[in-house]
């Protein structure tokens, strides 16, 4: 499973499918992008930026580096997906996703509208 930053975002603010999440973060992988549009939501929110990783790094002490394929593979998401208003995060998440052979999980139900040639999950 890979998560996005929806995912995590739903696990620290103890939304509605945090269970879901948490019960499946030990296996899961997380793209450094998706953790760092996390951080930004919680700082665009009030959070310090202290706050935040206070939160967020116990739960992915390792996230999955970006890699320069990953960079290209994005760049093709764009042309099919951008109209669905995907976050650099997204793209990193699907990215991952595809090169990892993973389904997503993610709180965003926009993406169960595309046709992205990964298995989405909503929490």
């Amino acid at each position: 499973m890979v998560l996005d930053a929806s995912a995590l975002l739903t696990l620290v603010q103890g939304g509605r499918g945090a269970d879901a999440v948490r019960v499946r973060l030990p296996d899961a992988a997380v793209s450094a992008v998706s953790l760092a549009e996390a951080v930004w939501v919680l700082c665009r929110n009030g959070v310090p930026a202290a706050d935040a990783r206070a939160a967020l790094e116990p739960l992915v002490p390792s996230p999955v580096a970006f890699s320069g394929e990953q960079l290209w593979q994005a760049g093709d998401l764009y042309q099919t997906a951008h109209a669905a208003g995907l976050t650099p995060g997204d793209y990193a998440c699907l990215t991952l996703a595809r090169h990892s052979d993973r389904a997503i999980l993610t709180a965003d139900s926009a993406w169960k509208r595309l046709d992205l040639g990964v298995r989405v999950i909503l929490i």
